[in-house]
């Protein structure tokens, strides 16, 4: 079972695996959440591609997609540090 509804209507949806197929169930790891300073850290020595500001050099607009309620990303906390690095980046 999925857990399904996180904040509303809490429950588990049941997921059928088709038989001669395996399933295995991931945990996350876990950890201390990060505080503004460290964010800002991360972003800037980002692992396996180039810094941002130096992606949006030279384009016109971008698009910023963040998840939902359901995830426990802390976009709140983490889109001001972008946006900063977008507005250095022209």
């Amino acid at each position: 079972e999925l857990p399904w509804g996180a904040w509303y209507e809490d429950g588990a949806h049941a997921l059928h695996i088709p038989d001669g197929l395996t399933c295995d169930v991931l945990h996350p790891a876990g950890g201390r959440a990060l505080d503004s300073q460290e964010i800002c850290a991360a972003l800037q020595s980002p692992v396996g591609c180039p810094r941002l500001e130096s992606m949006a050099r030279n384009v016109s607009s971008v698009c910023i997609a963040v998840d939902d309620l359901t995830r426990p990303t802390r976009a709140a906390e983490i889109l001001p540090h972008v946006l900063k690095m977008l507005d250095q980046a022209g």
